[in-house]
């Protein structure tokens, strides 16, 4: 019979795999009936018990673009043959599996389906039949492996582009950023393109400033409103401009650019020099604290007062001021820090932050980076985690 319409017309390459003993005429029939398909047939036998000494998956799969297998129905549970010759569903990495099961009746062929074959058919066949089956199969088995193909390239291009946005992404946030003695920042993105960013800042009068912020979700629709964020910030610091008018043009800039459901929480602060003051605004961040490392004790927390940036533009930001005594320091955590769960699924939370304060004071930063790193290794950080010191003077 003539190939259907549209049927891919390379010859087939088939692994004939069949019990012992094997039916007296099986070579002959099948080699007739496959002719036109152009396939070219491999034998090998299996042995007749399923536990015995026999192929394994590699010397099998390798044989072939489809497996028929000519033995007896597996009996209640997997098929031993379909592990054991390495098939699998078609594009899936392995060859599918046609069983061809003698003197089968419906039970039989279901019992091969539902054990893992593709098709299985009676045997003896009809040869039109069989041509059918296993032409349907190779065209699935076929266009599948392209698709899985087309795919596997399609990621190795993202994943080239992603590389290069990402050096394109830092370059632009860190490249010229001059980072005052006294800070110290920790980043660990869950994907490719994090929504936390931390940015530090210098006055013309010589105060510093500090913005970690977390945009909603992950990778780019994160990413997106971090570069306007980074300009802004750093110019109008450069300004000296108030830090009231600082977060305003944050929140009118990403109110216009971010799309609905996308919004930026944030925490930004300042300490001017010769004042002794801390001042802060938090806009949708866990509490930031400002500790004393000769104790490890909380002198104040910073809770948000505020809604986070670009959620609705037009609202006087609400600042406060608390004494900052020389030598105590600020830390700044994304929600990513206090979500992060240990082995056991518990959380870090903020007891567990003011615990490593306490316990390791003026290393508690390192500690804290060390415990967040074996988190994240055990599988229990699902979200960007950052963190921002600033040691104040």
């Amino acid at each position: 019979d003539p190939l259907p319409p549209g049927r891919d017309a390379r010859p087939a390459r088939l692994a004939v795999w069949t019990a012992h003993p094997a039916p007296p005429d099986a070579r002959q029939v099948l080699a007739r009936a496959l002719a036109p398909l152009g396939a070219r047939l491999r034998w090998r036998r299996v042995p007749a018990a399923p536990g015995a000494e026999g192929p394994g998956p590699e010397e099998a799969a390798g044989q072939g673009e489809l497996l028929l297998l000519l033995a007896p129905a597996p009996a209640d549970g997997p098929d031993p043959w379909a592990a054991r010759l390495g098939a699998s569903p078609a594009g899936a990495g392995g060859p599918p599996l046609l069983r061809l099961v003698p003197e089968a009746g419906p039970a039989a062929l279901a019992a091969c389906l539902e054990a893992g074959a593709q098709a299985a058919l009676p045997w003896p066949v009809p040869a039109r039949l069989l041509r059918a089956q296993v032409g349907a199969l190779l065209t699935s088995c076929r266009e599948a492996a392209a698709r899985r193909e087309e795919l596997l390239r399609y990621r190795e291009q993202v994943q080239r582009e992603h590389a290069v946005a990402r050096r394109v992404f830092r370059h632009v946030l860190h490249a010229q950023e001059a980072v005052p003695t006294g800070v110290r920042r920790w980043l660990r993105h869950a994907t490719d393109f994090g929504g936390d960013v931390a940015l530090v800042a210098t006055t013309p009068e010589g105060g510093v400033r500090v913005l970690l912020a977390d945009f909603t979700g992950h990778d780019l629709s994160a990413a997106v409103g971090a570069i306007p964020l980074s300009e802004v910030f750093r110019a109008m610091s450069a300004k000296g401009l108030p830090l009231e008018a600082v977060v305003a043009e944050l929140d009118r800039k990403l109110a216009a650019l971010l799309p609905t459901g996308l919004f930026c929480a944030a925490v930004l602060a300042e300490q001017r020099p010769g004042e002794g003051l801390l001042r802060l605004w938090n806009g949708g961040l866990p509490d930031a604290l400002l500790w004393q490392p000769e104790t490890g004790r909380v002198l104040r927390a910073f809770p948000s007062r505020n809604l986070p940036l670009g959620v609705r533009a037009g609202r006087r930001p609400r600042l406060e001021e608390a004494p900052a005594p020389a030598g105590s320091r600020l830390l700044l955590a994304s929600d990513g820090v206090w979500e992060a769960a240990d082995a056991r699924g518990r959380m870090l939370g903020p007891g567990g932050l003011t615990a490593l304060l306490r316990a390791y004071r003026k290393r508690a930063f390192d500690a804290l980076v060390g415990e967040l790193e074996a988190r994240a290794r055990a599988g229990g950080a699902t979200d960007d985690m950052t963190l921002l010191e600033l040691a104040l003077a």
